[in-house]
């Protein structure tokens, strides 16, 4: 069993925005844990809820090797054969962590500051660029003048106890005012899944362009979420991503993201000392 550990594999899972910063911890424990890593996206073949695995899309992984196994069904069978211990020791996870970084699988969100940071500098070598991904049509318009993107993420969220629901808030009120103080003239572009719900809500607003086109796809308004000059983000790490993947833009952002759960904390360094933040 020694040789399993002579290598690490990062499973990739979920959305995008997961995926994103499951790129941050194979690349962390390449660059900064000097580990042999290959990435794994076997998920993918049995999930079908997510747009499929796209990281790649946005960071190179040509430095990195697939794994061959389907890791997602041997994870499946240790849990079905109840074989916990060996599971544990297998695969890390933010749940587990108690062997350091000693795991042949890691299979987590990984959504630290403290893998991000360590190496968010080397991680601008991996960008790649998002343009030719974006919607031509509201592209020209997002670039045609000062530009703000507004993320509004509702669907799963309105029954999920772990996130704040900023819907219920006046976070983006809030947010919109705060921008308007700081541009003139600013187009806005709502992204959410709930696009309707959105027309109503923001229905007293000029210049809100309700950003809706054939064959969209989280690539697609990540790449125009990345070319906005401003952004207002959800509690999301989608719109977190669209937001950093643009160094420049002045960024507006919740002040809480998850109501009480473990996790919570792994955020608070996520967050560059120039975004702006509102509380919830």
């Amino acid at each position: 069993m020694k040789h399993l550990f002579n290598q690490s594999t990062v499973e990739f899972s979920f959305g995008l925005g997961n995926q994103l910063f499951q790129f941050v911890f194979m690349l962390y424990l390449r660059e900064k844990q000097g580990k042999s890593v290959k990435f794994d996206t076997s998920f993918y073949k049995a999930h079908r809820a997510h747009e499929g695995f796209q990281a790649n899309l946005v960071f190179d992984f040509s430095g990195f090797k697939k794994s061959k196994i389907n890791h997602d069904f041997l994870h499946k069978v240790c849990r079905k054969m109840k074989l916990r211990k060996l599971a544990n020791r297998l695969w890390g996870n933010e749940d587990n962590f108690s062997h350091g970084f000693n795991y042949p699988f890691y299979n987590g969100y990984w959504q630290n500051a403290s893998y991000y940071n360590e190496i968010k500098e080397i991680l601008k070598q991996y960008e790649l660029d998002l343009t030719p991904y974006a919607n031509k049509t509201f592209l020209g318009r997002v670039t045609a003048q000062k530009s703000l993107f507004m993320h509004i993420r509702r669907g799963d969220y309105l029954s999920n106890d772990n996130y704040v629901d900023l819907c219920s808030t006046d976070y983006y009120k809030k947010a919109i005012e705060l921008a308007k103080e700081r541009f003139d003239a600013v187009n806005v572009f709502v992204f959410s899944d709930d696009v309707e719900w959105c027309r109503k809500y923001f229905s007293e607003y000029e210049n809100f362009n309700f950003v809706e086109y054939e064959n969209q796809t989280a690539i697609s308004d990540l790449a125009l979420m990345s070319c906005c000059d401003c952004g207002i983000i959800a509690n999301s790490t989608f719109s977190w991503w669209g937001a950093m993947l643009n160094k420049d833009k002045l960024v507006i952002r919740p002040g809480k993201y998850y109501n009480d759960t473990p996790w919570a904390s792994n955020f608070d360094n996520l967050f560059p000392s120039s975004w702006m933040t509102i509380d919830v």
